[in-house]
């Protein structure tokens, strides 16, 4: 007899994997625990080394408008090229 779980287990992924790119986010992992909206555009290429502070954690960690991007040291806060 075959063991039902895997199915149900699969099944599972993927409603989740669904509902991650039906809301217009990228999955990190295949369960999707933790999801990210990544915003549109792109970064800046940095110029030199910025702040090495970390200004950010995502792109929806910033407001409306801007992403989170490499400074050449940490993350800050820039507005999409």
């Amino acid at each position: 007899a075959l063991d039902p779980a895997p199915s149900s287990t699969m099944k599972s992924g993927a409603i989740f994997l669904f509902l991650g790119a039906a809301l217009g986010q990228y999955c990190l992992i295949a369960m999707c625990l933790f999801c990210i909206a990544v915003r549109p555009g792109a970064c800046p290429i940095p110029q030199g080394l910025g702040t090495c502070v970390e200004m950010c954690q995502g792109d929806n960690s910033c407001p409306p408008g801007w992403k989170c991007c490499s400074n050449g040291c940490a993350m800050g806060v820039a507005t999409s090229a």
